[in-house]
């Protein structure tokens, strides 16, 4: 979105932020090895699994909280990487990671992991989803017709149930 912005493919003033999430530390529904961020650290847990930072967004949200709780250093031995955050569910359900990072929103929608924590919003940059109305678009009210849509609340209560946060713009 900002690339957009900066070439000025946007609509003048239609740029919302639309929803936000939370970056959360998962495990398994039935292990108790993790309750806690600390608890990453003991040799109990061998393996965290996280996304690629250098491609997967998520990955890059615990990279930067990782870093700031100053737990980067110590955990990389256990990472298990993974192609997306779906990867990284996916080896926490199945055992095959002690514990991973999530958005809230997938976490949420797994019956096989709990969420253990919230990872700290000022630990990292803001999870947000932008929305805009593309100015090269053939169809500018119909994209706006959409763009209001989604603020309204019925949309918004579709989001929530899903898991994303309301944000300010």
């Amino acid at each position: 979105m900002d690339a957009l912005e900066q070439k000025h493919l946007l609509v003048n003033d239609s740029r919302i932020i639309l929803r936000g999430n939370d970056l959360v530390l998962i495990s398994g529904k039935d292990h108790s090895k993790v309750t806690s961020l600390e608890d990453l650290t003991k040799a109990t847990v061998s393996r965290i699994s996280i996304g690629t930072p250098t491609s997967v967004p998520a990955g890059q949200y615990a990279q930067a909280a990782l870093t700031h709780l100053k737990l980067w250093d110590s955990l990389q031995p256990k990472f298990v990487l993974a192609k997306d955050v779906t990867a990284v569910l996916n080896y926490v359900e199945t055992g095959n990671a002690d514990a991973g990072f999530v958005y809230h929103t997938d976490a949420q929608g797994s019956t096989k992991v709990k969420v253990i924590a919230v990872v700290p919003a000022s630990s990292h940059q803001p999870i947000i989803y932008p929305a805009a109305v593309i100015s090269t678009t053939k169809n500018q009210q119909a994209a706006r017709d959409f763009l209001n849509y989604l603020q309204s609340p019925e949309a918004q209560q579709v989001f929530a149930r899903y898991g994303f946060k309301t944000l300010v713009n």
